[in-house]
């Protein structure tokens, strides 16, 4: 709105500068086709510096736009890498705890056949021991019921 009522002031003023210009131009008495030839290139230059002012405004904001868009760009690279690496951060970490729990259950089992193995040799010696023993029995009930027999 604000540039609307400066473009429309703008424009008043020339109208009111080329309403001057024309009680100046019968004054000092120029003919009419230098007079229009005056306004005509008057008003062209105008056009174009408008249309300059206007291109150079739009190099700007495009200026403006594409180092917008340089820095999102710059800074969603950044996210997207700092992201990769704590996902790979945590990666390693999973597979080190991947491989303790594997090396963990891996000596359980170790351990595990290993009490296995000294409880299985200790019950055969206990058994054999066992075995043993009712073995000298037998040879002693037999004796004895050989002398109680003589």
């Amino acid at each position: 709105d604000e540039l609307r009522a400066l473009e429309s002031k703008e424009a008043t003023n020339r109208l009111m500068g080329d309403r001057q210009k024309s009680v100046s131009r019968k004054q000092t008495g120029l003919d009419e086709d230098e007079f229009i030839d005056q306004v005509f290139s008057k008003m062209t230059q105008r056009d174009e510096d408008e249309r300059a002012q206007r291109r150079q405004s739009n190099l700007e904001v495009k200026r403006a736009l594409d180092q917008q868009i340089k820095w999102k760009r710059s800074q969603m690279a950044s996210v997207t890498a700092k992201n990769k690496q704590e996902e790979e951060e945590q990666l390693r970490h999973l597979e080190q705890m991947d491989q303790l729990v594997a090396e963990q259950n891996k000596r359980m089992v170790e351990k595990a056949k290993q009490e296995g193995n000294a409880l299985k040799r200790e019950t055969m010696e206990l058994a054999k021991q066992l075995e043993e023993r009712r073995q000298l029995e037998k040879e002693r009930d037999l004796i004895l019921l050989q002398h109680a027999l003589k």
